[in-house]
């Protein structure tokens, strides 16, 4: 799409009535959340001794998870009776265990190796994260007893943007662009008309949505203290992930707080790590480059290796496994979300480099690979989709076997076979019914070449399931489009 010059005054304002179109047509379900919260929670008991408390700490963990629950608490209560609901405990208490647990359900999943939208999604997600902690840790530090509505408005700052991001790749880099150029009004007027859209359409209370960026303008908004808090926060994440030196604002924050510098310090490595924590390991390398220099990856790697070796994989193999047999059983679940959480699986139990899902599409004729995980996931993703099976024997033998095929990425990716790859091996396993292969999982070994026996054991377990999840859907389907001909 082309997109007029900045200086035209018109480019903004298409650029605001396309993006609250497409808002308005349903497009803003909300942040995905990550899959290891979800599994979490949808692990918990409702007998469990603490679980509310554990419920509100496994939200709080998951950017995702916190927006939407806050929608939907407020959706009811705020716009029904305008009571503000602006903190996770307030939502657990007033939703319930059950409502919780369904909500998480219904949410989607961030694919972790989805091209470069992913990844800035993924950036603002850290940054989010590290500075919703940092405030927190400093408001805990002065005995400010709001830590957890701190907490939830910094975190949230950002959501306008988040939102653009996943609605419309587009109006984001335009309004990218516009902040480069130095033409922030412009910026801040496509965050803002989104901002007051969700405020509208969420119920998010003024108090709340005020902190939202370019936002403060809302009526009985954001408390200017806490306001000023929260944007120094984020000042402070945007040196950390510039690699700007951060002892001048630092030394601000300590004067501005009566802390040392000592404790601020603490305080931010802190939040670091816990936006660490909050990202998932195979993302860190590219969220946190400041963290890690080129030998310190490859220790960090080595110490995954080394880590997967002396672990007993097998209780969080099982617990992951029931969580994906109810999926499978439940036909309300995607497919998508089966594929989702297959890969979860693979990449959290298995010493894998790379793992990439694949459809096998146009009767047979081409794979298009859906989801994946790993260092090389993004672009093998691309090399994988433009294969056609008639001019790739060794894919097209792979696929059509009874089990899984060992064999050279070169043999399959060709002259297109990335630089780190060409002396690996990848396994290849079928998924298949009725004798048609209708998917494929490739994966390749962190260490050697070839997975023992117990790993495979594992990952047919999983394929099954996912034959079982296919089964099961179209069953369903088959049954309802019976049930609207009666």
């Amino acid at each position: 799409m082309h997109i007029a010059p900045s200086h035209n005054i018109r480019s903004y304002i298409s650029l605001e009535t396309r993006i609250i179109t497409q808002l308005n047509s349903g497009e803003d379900g909300g942040i995905p959340c990550f899959s290891q919260p979800l599994q979490r929670l949808l692990s918990l008991k409702t007998e469990e001794s603490g679980s509310l408390e554990s419920l509100t700490e496994i939200i709080l963990s998951d950017y995702g998870l916190t927006s939407k629950v806050l929608q939907t608490v407020n959706s009811f209560y705020y716009s029904r009776f305008r009571r503000e609901i602006t903190t996770i405990s307030q939502a657990v208490i007033l939703l319930g265990f059950n409502r919780i647990k369904e909500i998480a359900t219904g949410m989607a999943v961030i694919n972790l190796a989805e091209g470069q939208e992913s990844q800035e999604i993924l950036l603002l997600i850290s940054k989010a994260v590290a500075a919703a902690h940092f405030i927190s840790n400093i408001q805990k530090q002065e005995n400010k007893d709001y830590s957890e509505r701190i907490f939830i408005a910094t975190l949230l700052r950002q959501l306008p943007r988040l939102i653009i991001a996943l609605t419309d790749s587009e109006i984001y880099i335009s309004m990218k662009r516009f902040e480069e150029e130095g033409n922030l009004a412009r910026a801040r007027r496509i965050l803002r008309t989104v901002g007051f859209h969700l405020q509208k359409r969420w119920g998010i209370p003024n108090s709340l949505a005020g902190h939202f960026e370019a936002c403060s303008s809302l009526p009985g908004g954001p408390d200017r203290e806490m306001r000023e808090s929260i944007e120094i926060g984020y000042k402070l994440m945007d040196q950390v992930w510039n690699r700007e030196d951060t002892e001048g604002l630092l030394g601000i924050i300590a004067e501005d707080t009566d802390l040392s510098r000592d404790a601020v310090k603490t305080a931010l490595k802190r939040a670091l790590k816990a936006a660490t924590r909050a990202v998932p390991i195979n993302c860190q390398l590219q969220q946190f480059p400041h963290h890690f220099s080129q030998e310190e990856k490859e220790k960090k790697r080595e110490k995954s290796l080394d880590q997967y070796r002396k672990s007993d994989h097998e209780p969080l193999f099982m617990e992951l496994l029931q969580h994906l047999m109810t999926a499978t059983n439940d036909p309300d679940i995607s497919i998508q979300q089966i594929f989702l959480m297959s890969i979860e699986i693979i990449r959290r139990i298995l010493p894998v480099e790379n793992a990439i899902i694949c459809l096998v599409k146009k009767r047979g004729c081409r794979i298009e690979a859906k989801f994946g995980t790993g260092r090389s996931a993004n672009s093998l993703k691309k090399i994988l989709s433009r294969l056609t099976l008639n001019n790739n024997d060794a894919l097209y033998k792979a696929l059509n076997a009874d089990d899984e095929t060992l064999v050279s990425w070169s043999k399959i990716l060709k002259a297109n076979t990335p630089a780190i790859l060409t002396a690996k091996s990848c396994v290849i396993i079928p998924v298949t019914i009725d004798q048609k292969p209708i998917a494929c999982i490739f994966m390749d070994n962190l260490d050697t070449d070839e997975f023992d026996q117990a790993a495979m054991m594992k990952i047919r377990m999983v394929r099954q399931l996912i034959i079982s999840a296919i089964r099961i859907r179209v069953a369903a389907g088959t049954k309802r489009g019976a049930g609207d001909r009666h």
